[in-house]
């Protein structure tokens, strides 16, 4: 009997490949390969769709990996860090790293969002210089932040009242009407105002 086992070791995938026989006639043995070869589709949806996931500018660019696996149906095989690997082997330069989360955050009257990093359990403010959503996020509230500075924050649940996001034709502000240019462009950001 064969069996075929999948797992991921420091971001490649592994198929694993035993043949289990009776033990008094012979020890299992286990062969490993990788699997790297990319389907062409997979090749053009990341190429597509990933400036749709990038927010930012310059060195402070900021790519949502997780959200473009999870979204992109041609890359539910693989995980966020092949794909960032692979498109950076295609060429791509207008791209950058996950974000790091902001969770369990509220946003502070003064404007300033509070919450702890990636389960950190220290407490962060951060001066916010404008916050967005990516154009395919479902939510009403803003999914990341850019703290001053230029680094992005992606928002994850919500520790208290969230502010509302308005509504999308009242037009794009922050950095995307700033010429933050083409990907910038596809994200609703909201300049602060008082809650």
């Amino acid at each position: 009997m064969r069996h075929v086992i999948g797992t991921q070791i420091g971001g490649t995938v592994f198929v694993l490949l035993g043949a289990f026989r009776p033990p008094l006639l012979r020890a299992p043995t286990t062969i490993l390969c990788e699997l790297t070869s990319w389907a062409p589709q997979e090749d053009w949806a990341l190429q597509d769709r990933a400036p749709q996931f990038t927010v930012g500018r310059g060195g402070s660019q900021a790519t949502f990996w997780s959200a473009l696996t999870a979204s992109t149906p041609e890359l539910a095989g693989r995980t966020p860090e092949e794909c960032e690997r692979r498109l950076r082997e295609l060429g791509a330069t207008e791209l950058g790293r996950q974000p790091r989360v902001l969770e369990d955050w509220s946003r502070l009257g003064d404007g300033r969002y509070t919450g702890h990093l990636d389960g950190d359990s220290s407490t962060v403010w951060l001066t916010v210089a404008c916050e967005g959503r990516l154009a395919s996020d479902p939510r009403t509230e803003p999914g990341y932040i850019e703290a001053v500075g230029g680094t992005i924050y992606e928002l994850s649940r919500s520790g208290g009242a969230a502010p509302a996001v308005a509504e999308a034709d009242s037009g794009v502000g922050g950095a995307a009407a700033a010429g933050g240019g083409g990907a910038l462009q596809q994200q609703l950001a909201l300049p602060l105002a008082p809650p």
